[in-house]
């Protein structure tokens, strides 16, 4: 499945269903449609999404307010119906904190994962009832005590390893891969991409289980493979090399092949250069790049050779 806001009702964007095969793609649920459910707004910026152990499928909403901004929370869609459920409404203080994120995860228990800013500026994150829709916080960054942490974080990715520890990017001032103990909030950084003695520097933002002691994190164009006991780091394929358009989202399929969303990849004759997006000069590694419109593609990345096909073109109208 994948996120997209261009072919919605009122631009509020859309949930997909992309066949890996083909790369056809239908909508599965429109999140402007109040057929389906609860109005809400996604993008692929700030769009969490993630299966549950039943096969339904769970949305973070946008949590900025806008003119189609709509319900701001968490949602269960209906694999086959695109049906949308409240499961936890970020504007109840009542379920717990109000301010909500867009990573999340699900643990093996079924409970959620999910980070915001819930402390004043600082960032945690907290555990969400998938019945009840209540949230707790189980691990602050503004509490130096549970590790490394600060009002310089920007959590972009959560993913649950086999053990239960949850892998954690931060793409802000302190790039780096966290890893966080479950029972006690605990933080540790596991690859430090400011660090240069652990492999190629980066901004990570999406990451992935490979195997037990192997993550994949996309950052800055590239798709890092990640040694989760070392934290060394190298890259497995450069998108930059052929005008790919920057990698966001990361996920491998029964085969072990390895997918990767890009929203500035696709057909588009029309050129948009990135800017930086934080407060002050841009760090010594970081160069403006210019791509088609963001129109977005679906690729495979073979996991030995690295070879990239495409899967499914967003700009491709035949493929729906």
């Amino acid at each position: 499945d994948a996120v997209d806001f261009d072919s919605s009702t009122n631009g509020r964007g859309a949930l997909y269903s992309v066949n890996p095969e083909t790369g056809q793609r239908t909508i599965l649920s429109d999140f402007g449609n109040a057929s389906q459910g609860p109005l809400a707004a996604i993008s692929v910026g700030h769009a969490g999404m993630v299966m549950e152990n039943s096969g339904n499928i769970l949305v973070i909403t946008e949590i900025y307010s806008g003119p189609n901004s709509g319900f701001k929370g968490i949602l269960r869609v209906d694999p086959n119906s695109g049906q949308r459920t409240v499961v936890s409404n970020f504007d109840d203080p009542s379920q717990g904190p109000v301010r909500g994120g867009s990573p999340m995860a699900v643990e093996p228990s079924g409970t959620i994962v999910t980070a915001g800013s819930v402390t004043g500026s600082f960032y945690a994150l907290y555990r969400v009832d998938p019945d009840t829709g209540q949230r707790v916080v189980f691990s602050d960054f503004g509490d130096p005590s549970q590790g490394p942490g600060g009002d310089s974080v920007l959590l972009q990715s959560l993913k649950v390893e086999s053990t239960g520890a949850i892998l954690v990017t931060n793409e802000l001032n302190h790039p780096m891969l966290l890893r966080v103990d479950p029972i006690t909030g605990q933080r540790a950084v596991v690859s430090d991409f400011s660090n240069a003695s652990q492999g190629p520097l980066g901004n990570p933002w999406d990451v992935a289980v490979q195997t037990s002691n192997m993550a994949l994190v996309t950052g800055y164009g590239r798709l890092f493979q990640v040694d989760l006991t070392t934290g060394f780091r190298t890259i497995l394929t450069d998108f930059r090399d052929f005008a790919l358009g920057d990698p966001w989202g990361v996920t491998t399929d029964a085969a072990g092949a390895v997918l990767v969303a890009s929203p500035t990849a696709g057909l588009s004759s029309v050129l948009e250069c990135e800017v930086w997006p934080i407060p002050g000069p841009p760090p010594a590694w970081w160069t403006p790049r210019c791509f088609p419109r963001p129109v977005g593609a679906i690729f495979r990345v073979a996991p030995v050779t690295a070879t990239r096909t495409v899967v499914s073109d967003f700009g491709d109208s035949s493929r729906g």
